[in-house]
């Protein structure tokens, strides 16, 4: 019976260090993908800019202010889908964390 709780033992021990190398990877990613939301929002600030800019400056030029628009909502909708997909990678990396102390817990009870 030692023999068997020895091996679950290892066996939770296994999973919990699977669970902190995904937990790590997915902190990489959030922190990925939260610069690249940032980015993404200075550019589109920065294209707004250059928008209002274009329609002070060449009022002759509309399609071009048209343009510059587009892109800015553009880059606004791609910066919305990475907050997005950071809140997912959050939600699941909370999820591992929970299950981690799960895991953590069942294992502090073993040696008990």
């Amino acid at each position: 019976q030692q023999a068997a709780v020895t091996g679950d033992v290892d066996a939770l021990r296994e999973h919990v260090a699977e669970l902190e190398g995904r937990r790590s990877a997915m902190r990489k990613n959030m922190a990925s993908i939260a610069e690249a939301t940032e980015e993404l929002k200075r550019e589109a600030r920065r294209l707004q800019g250059k928008k209002e800019e274009a329609d002070v400056t060449m009022r002759g030029s509309q399609a071009e202010a048209e343009a510059l628009g587009r892109r800015a909502r553009e880059s606004e909708a791609e910066a919305a889908d990475a907050e997005s997909a950071a809140a997912r990678e959050q939600a699941a990396a909370r999820a591992i964390r929970a299950r981690m102390e799960h895991l953590m817990s069942a294992y502090d009870r073993l040696h008990t």
